[in-house]
């Protein structure tokens, strides 16, 4: 069982942390036996609290009882540090030794079994700590100079220096074992030196006089690869279900092993050491005066969610109101921006409902119907009322994400039991990588794998036509308004494409019936077309404009006419999947057709869940049944349909 955080362990949750606690502003102390409690405020995320442990550090959700009175060195650090900034939270080289620097201070955790908290300041000098301690090489008490205790070896100094250190421990100590090495002059523990050895496909009772140079190549990279790895925290159990270690991604040493995964790694440090105390120390160090059921996390989450939510509608509310009051105003506004704009504003700043003027942002504030309006003096009316409802428009926006996740917390409510019995192993979600230029936009590969590619809007369609629209594509639009424009990349590159790839083409003009205005009219189908990239322009006759995300089409069109079937599905290699039902249906079994409808996405997609639920096989069902509702809600056009099949 792990009794501390690793070298490793702490490079990976000072990563996490770092930028969270940067700015944060420190509060109180307080010291409970080998502990210290660092009360912070974090901008955006209110008071939060550190705990600095000679085994783990970790942002705590729990509530730790304290003593009433204060330890004189929490009082030095109240005294010295109340209302610092944390500048920086760092590792010294690789080991256990974590540094908290404000401006002029900072604060070292030396994270050993005999470990200690040293205050100094960047002259070195201690101004106090949590306890005296003298070695024959070194002391540590008030007034003394710090400096800090021998470190281990860096294996990320460089390949060289790790190359040639072990070579030269191998001619001195040649029956030494070489997990040994990595574990205790390495500093990287005894659970990550065997996962390096497994890992690099070496014996670990192989002694240092059996390593050959090609084996501390492979030992190197996998190191060097140890430091990128993709976070899955998790806490790992035994067959009874008791804490055995924390990790922050997959290993192999744990590979038959029950275990808790968690979102951050912050989180899973905090669960496991509470977990220890209470078990082992039977609160000896720390005792959790509160600690929250997932069920009543989860309910506090919605609590919060619908707070956020009513406070957006509140001032999507407000922005509308404003918005119609300046259009309802319009000869009034009209005039005084007229008058400013002619004669200045000492012409208007002594009536008596202009609110307040700024000269250097340029507007000024009106009181119109007991509300107080914005108005920019060099815009016109229009402008003035489009700037509110463009917040509208992004508040809106905002809301329907946030009406997905609130979505997401019920169901989760409800699939919580009142007590957690057990541990059950939860479904890794995936890791998103760098997004892809196309991944702005709408977008399936065809049956040929070809990229079909459709705008979202005005401003994406006139992106998406403007700079990605090569030669070798073909243009995909329909004649209804409201339609996007879409693309099929690289298409054209081939001569008899029309017949070759003629399901291709459908393929993307469903994706693009399904997409446009005709899925919320509830027709059944829509006629849509394609065109070659040299029949598409901006350029229109003398007196015409094209608006945004508008273009001429000149020369023949190709129409097909396509049925508005949406399908939804699920396969084992990319989980959930979506587009035209004559796309998805040649790739899974498992699918849900749907067709324009009245049906709101927040109960569609509970029905879908369950149908895909229904279709699949034993293994599937486990994921399919952790899917979020909110990523099924996305996926359905317009946010309304109806389940067809």
């Amino acid at each position: 069982m792990k009794e501390g955080l690793s070298s490793l362990d702490i490079y990976y949750l000072l990563k996490e942390l770092r930028n969270r606690l940067k700015g944060a502003r420190l509060q109180k102390f307080y010291q409970v036996n080998d502990t210290l409690i660092i009360q912070l405020h974090i901008p955006n995320h209110g008071t939060n609290e550190l705990l600095f442990s000679l085994n783990h550090i970790a942002l705590t959700k729990y509530k730790i009882e304290r003593p009433s009175v204060p330890s004189n060195f929490a009082m030095a650090l109240r005294k010295y540090l109340k209302g610092k900034r944390i500048e920086n939270i760092k590792q010294v080289e690789f080991d256990r030794i974590v540094v908290l620097e404000t401006k002029d201070y900072e604060l070292v955790l030396e994270m050993f079994s005999n470990g200690n908290i040293i205050f100094k300041d960047k002259k070195e000098h201690i101004w106090s700590l949590m306890k005296k301690q003298v070695w024959s090489e070194r002391i540590l008490k008030i007034h003394q100079d710090y400096k800090y205790p021998p470190l281990h070896k860096n294996p990320y100094s460089s390949e060289k220096e790790f190359m040639d250190y072990i070579w030269e421990i191998r001619k001195k100590d040649r029956d030494r074992k070489l997990i040994n090495l990595l574990l205790n002059d390495f500093s990287f523990g005894p659970v990550y030196s065997s996962e390096i050895l497994k890992n690099a496909k070496i014996n670990e009772d192989v002694l240092l006089k059996d390593v050959e140079k090609g084996d501390i190549i492979k030992i190197y990279d996998v190191v060097k690869n140890m430091k990128n790895r993709v976070l899955n925290p998790k806490i790992i159990l035994d067959k009874e279900g008791r804490y055995v270690d924390v990790v922050p991604f997959n290993l192999k040493v744990y590979k038959n092993y029950d275990f808790k995964e968690y979102v951050s790694f912050n989180e899973a440090v905090d669960d496991y050491f509470i977990g220890i105390y209470e078990n082992i120390n039977s609160g000896k160090a720390l005792t959790s005066k509160e600690k929250y059921s997932l069920k009543e996390r989860l309910e506090f989450r919605l609590k919060s969610q619908l707070k956020k939510k009513e406070e957006i509608e509140k001032k999507i509310k407000e922005k509308e109101e404003l918005g119609n009051l300046v259009l309802e105003n319009y000869s009034k506004i009209d005039y005084l921006i007229k008058e400013i704009r002619g004669r200045g504003l000492d012409v208007v700043k002594d009536l008596d409902y202009i609110d307040m003027i700024d000269y250097k942002e340029k507007y000024i504030v009106l009181k119109i119907n007991g509300k107080k309006v914005k108005i920019h003096y060099n815009e016109n009316v229009g402008k003035n009322s489009e700037r509110y409802f463009n917040e509208v428009k992004k508040l809106k926006e905002k809301l329907k994400g946030l009406e997905n996740a609130i979505l997401e917390t019920e169901t989760l409510i409800k699939e919580t039991p009142e007590k957690e019995e057990g541990k059950k192993k939860v479904v890794a979600l995936k890791v998103k990588d760098k997004k892809k230029w196309y991944e702005k936009f709408n977008y399936i590969f065809t049956s040929n794998g070809f990229l079909c590619v459709i705008g979202k809007d005005a401003t994406s369609n006139e992106v998406l036509i403007k700079k990605y629209m090569g030669n070798n594509d073909i243009v995909v639009h329909s004649d209804i308004t409201g339609s996007p424009f879409g693309l099929i990349k690289e298409i054209g590159k081939n001569k008899d494409f029309k017949d070759k790839y003629k399901e291709d083409i459908m393929e993307c003009s469903q994706f693009i019936g399904c997409r446009s205005r005709a899925w919320k009219t509830g027709a059944g189908n829509v006629e849509v077309y394609w065109v070659n990239p040299e029949q598409v322009t901006k350029k229109t006759k003398a007196g015409e404009y094209m608006g945004k995300g508008s273009f001429m089409i000149y020369g023949e069109r190709n129409y097909n006419k396509v049925d508005l079937k949406y399908a939804v599905g699920f396969d084992k290699e990319n989980g959930l999947i979506h587009g035209p039902e004559i796309l998805i249906k040649k790739k899974t079994n498992v699918y849900v057709v749907l067709s324009p409808g009245h049906d709101k996405a927040k109960e569609l997609s509970k029905r879908i869940r369950a149908k895909l639920y229904e279709k699949a096989n034993n293994e599937d069902k486990e994921r399919i049944k952790h899917i979020n509702l909110g990523d099924i809600a996305e996926l359905i056009p317009f946010g309304v349909g109806e389940i067809v099949k």
